[in-house]
C-alpha cells in the first residue's frame, strides 16, 4: 500500500533519530579513552605498556567504524522506506494478552518479524480483543518501524 503525509512524517521523524545516536558514539569514545588507563590487580593497564596514542587509536578507530556501519545501515532501511513510499498492510492473530504492575495492557501478535510482536494498547480496545481475535497491522517493510494497529478491522 502507498503510505500517506503522516507515515512520511514518522519516517522522517525516524530518520532524525538515527541521525542524532551521536551520543552513542561520544560514549564510546570516552569508554576507549577510559579503558585505556584502567589496570587490573597487578597487570599494567594500556596506557603503562604502549602509552596513550597508540591503544586509543585502535579503540576510537574500532568504535568508529562500528558504529558508522550500523548507523547507516539503519538509516539506508529507513531510506529504502522513503524512497519505495510503501507499507505493509495485514491481518494477523492476536497470540497472547497481557496486563503489567504498572496495569498497562499488551497484545502479542503472530508476525515472523520479532521486535514487531508485542504493543501496547489502550484499556478499552484490551477488553474488546480475544485471543485468537486478527487485526490490522501497518509497518514499513524495510525499515520494520511498527506504524498502526486498527483494532476496529477485528475478524
Amino acid at each position: 500500500m502507498k503510505i500517506t503525509d503522516s507515515e512520511k512524517l514518522i519516517l522522517n521523524k525516524a530518520l532524525q533519530n538515527e541521525r542524532k545516536s551521536y551520543s552513542l558514539f561520544l560514549t564510546a569514545s570516552i569508554m576507549a579513552i577510559f579503558s585505556v588507563f584502567i589496570s587490573k590487580h597487578n597487570r599494567p593497564s594500556l596506557y603503562d605498556n604502549f602509552g596513550f596514542i597508540m591503544p586509543f587509536l585502535v579503540l576510537f578507530s574500532l568504535f568508529l567504524v562500528l558504529f558508522y556501519w550500523e548507523q547507516n545501515k539503519a538509516i539506508n532501511k529507513i531510506k529504502n522506506d522513503l524512497t519505495a513510499e510503501t507499507k505493509i498492510s495485514s491481518h494477523f492473530k492476536i497470540i497472547d494478552k497481557d496486563t503489567n504492575m504498572k496495569n498497562e495492557c499488551f497484545i502479542v501478535i503472530d508476525i515472523p518479524i520479532q521486535k514487531l510482536k508485542k504493543h501496547k494498547i489502550d484499556k478499552s480496545d484490551f477488553s474488546k480483543l480475544k485471543i485468537g481475535d486478527s487485526i490490522l497491522f501497518e509497518y514499513f517493510p524495510h525499515s520494520e518501524i511498527f506504524i498502526r494497529i486498527d483494532v476496529k478491522s477485528i475478524l
